[in-house]
């Protein structure tokens, strides 16, 4: 048993002096690396390099687009590859900023060019070994500028709220290669209104559209001095109003309206009010005689979406003329065996045209009356007319016989 006990102390002496050989190694290993960078960048070697995909700058853009052209097609560019040498020390930071310039400042109209190209190194200290390239093509088109509508999109939605997202930002100005700038039509911002939680001013850019309305996903040139756009967001709660058609000042001077005869599609609209405000109807403003699409009335403290500013109206209008005429009454929906005393008339005024007057009928309803006096609203009836107010007459009903009406 003893025998078994020193054996097992001797192997795990055994295993742990392995170890510590093995981390010895690793400890040797790692300082060896460090001294040798050390040692490596304190001498500062002189090492080269080549580089590939120079960054290109043009000298005279300024001076070209006074003339109306612009530089294109650099992202078509070849390969422009130099060699450089140096220090170590020096090579680090020269590697990102070696610059190959192409003076076109004296190009007077549109076409390729082959140009040389100067490299422009960061420092003194470095040296150019070769340069990979001897002319490159450079493409000059026509520079413009043009002014495009810039329209604000919503995203989101939030629960029983419309919310009201304008900006000061009408139209942007976009310049650039000609070609690109012609495919340009419009463009937009958009805002993620679900993400709201009250009135709010936000800052976004734009994104372009061409002529079908596809988004320009690439372009080369075309720059801008309004890249960003400021939108206010205002939060409206949502109300469910009755649309009431009213005559424009101008035709409210020549005309009345029979706003019973007249038809109007939708005849509720969902609209955004703010809190604390209160309405009953929303106004729908009739700007000719005939059916048609009209404008919707956006009241302070409302808010009428672009996709319902329009109601269509077929409107009932009669000529503010007005004109005086006295019109016999008829009994409707006599019992049978009863009859109407005298000949009750009344004299009413109109709206419309006089010319057909003579086709002005009234009546009142009878159903349901015995014999007595009674006060009935009167109803007339004529092509091209329209009653000015409420008219009522005083009718006796009797079994004694007399002219029936």
């Amino acid at each position: 048993m003893a025998k078994n006990e020193n054996e097992k102390e001797r192997g795990n002496e055994k295993d742990r002096r392995k170890r510590n050989k093995m981390g010895y190694m690793i400890i040797s290993v790692i300082i060896s690396i460090i001294i040798w960078g050390m040692v490596a960048y304190t001498t500062d070697p002189d090492v080269s390099k080549t580089l590939h995909d120079v960054t290109v700058r043009f000298v005279g853009e300024d001076a070209l687009k006074e003339k109306g052209l612009i530089v294109t097609g650099v992202d078509e560019l070849p390969d422009l590859s130099v060699k450089i040498s140096g220090k170590r020390s020096d090579m680090v930071y020269a590697i990102d900023n070696v610059v190959v310039e192409f003076d076109v400042s004296g190009i007077e109209t549109t076409g390729v060019y082959e140009l040389e190209g100067a490299v422009v190194l960061p420092n003194s200290r470095i040296n150019l070994e070769r340069i990979r390239f001897d002319t490159v093509p450079i493409t000059i088109d026509e520079y413009e500028e043009k002014d495009i509508s810039i329209e604000i999109r919503q995203t989101g939605a939030l629960k029983n709220k419309l919310v009201k997202s304008e900006s000061e930002t009408k139209t942007v100005t976009i310049s650039g290669a000609k070609s690109e700038v012609d495919n340009v039509a419009s463009g937009y911002a958009s805002v993620d209104i679900s993400k709201l939680n009250g009135d709010r001013e936000i800052r976004t850019n734009f994104v372009m559209l061409d002529h079908d309305d596809n988004l320009i996903s690439r372009n080369e040139t075309i720059e801008t001095e309004t890249p960003n756009i400021v939108i206010m967001n205002t939060v409206y709660d949502t109300a469910e109003l009755k649309v009431q058609p009213i005559l424009s000042d101008s035709l409210e001077e020549a005309y009345v309206l029979d706003i019973n005869k007249t038809s109007v599609m939708p005849e509720m609209l969902t609209v955004g009010i703010r809190p604390g405000s209160s309405f009953e109807t929303v106004k729908a403003v009739i700007t000719g005689t005939g059916e048609g699409d009209y404008d919707v009335v956006e009241e302070e403290d409302m808010y009428i979406p672009e996709n319902i500013s329009k109601v269509h109206i077929n409107p009932s209008m009669y000529s503010r003329t007005l004109f005086t005429r006295s019109v016999e009454i008829t009994a409707l929906n006599l019992a049978d065996g009863l009859f109407v005393v005298g000949s009750p008339s009344v004299d009413a005024a109109f709206y419309g045209d006089e010319s057909k007057a003579g086709s002005i009928n009234a009546h009142v309803d009878a159903a349901g009356l015995t014999e007595g006096t009674y006060v009935l609203p009167i109803r007339f009836e004529g092509e091209g007319i329209l009653q000015d107010g409420e008219y009522s007459a005083e009718i006796v009903i009797s079994r004694q016989s007399g002219p029936a009406m």
